[in-house]
């Protein structure tokens, strides 16, 4: 639970009384800490008959705390669901990279070294991905510089559907991997391949 930084301004007023009165048991009322029933004594003790009452309301704000912490937190969660991974124009750049591949291997000249066109990572672990193109024959495959969080970060291919419908549990709740919005660079894959080989991780 969320803990509150009780202050004389936000103990002002009652209205948060009756909703404690129909919620809170004698136990959870008593657990309210001393220290903050004193604070607010010195900072409205007009607002309060007795200690009470003013259990009461403080064991409410924590209450009403806790509950608006749970409301943030789905919204974060909502908001990380909304945001696509691969946008129109990520799949674009990134079909478009790997047709350059192609046209320069048939040449039978040297493949080009692609700056990263997208940034995805675990936010509630180490695993991160720098993807440069996708397979021509397989849109599906993305190849890149692959982080698992292991300290052996590597060139290789991951699928895109993949990275899609991954879940991570954190607190019962499945949640997706996500696209760093404010990934941005201008270093070609090699670059951030070999710091990530000397870091023994995806760095930046």
């Amino acid at each position: 639970m969320k803990r509150l930084a009780l202050t004389p301004a936000l103990l002002i007023g009652t209205a948060t009384s009756a909703y404690c009165l129909d919620r809170l048991t004698p136990a959870e009322i008593a657990s309210l800490p001393q220290d903050q029933v004193a604070v607010a004594k010195r900072g409205c003790a007009a607002q309060w008959p007795n200690d009470f009452e003013m259990r009461l309301y403080l064991r409410g704000q924590a209450v009403l705390g806790h509950e608006e912490t749970n409301r943030s937190r789905q919204c974060q969660r909502e908001r990380r669901q909304a945001v696509k991974i691969f946008t129109a124009e990520i799949v674009d750049q990134l079909a478009a990279n790997g047709a350059a591949t192609r046209a320069e291997q048939k040449a039978g000249r040297m493949e080009p070294d692609h700056v990263p066109v997208i940034k995805v990572f675990n936010p509630y672990g180490g695993a991160t991905w720098l993807l440069t193109e996708s397979d021509p024959d397989e849109p599906d495959r993305l190849f890149g510089l692959c982080d698992l969080g292991m300290g052996e970060p590597e060139l290789g291919y991951v699928l895109r559907s993949e990275i899609e419908e991954v879940r991570v549990n954190i607190g019962g709740h499945g949640l997706p991997l996500e696209r760093d919005l404010y990934y941005s660079t201008t270093e070609p894959l090699s670059v951030h391949a070999e710091r990530a080989k000397q870091a023994r991780r995806i760095v930046g």
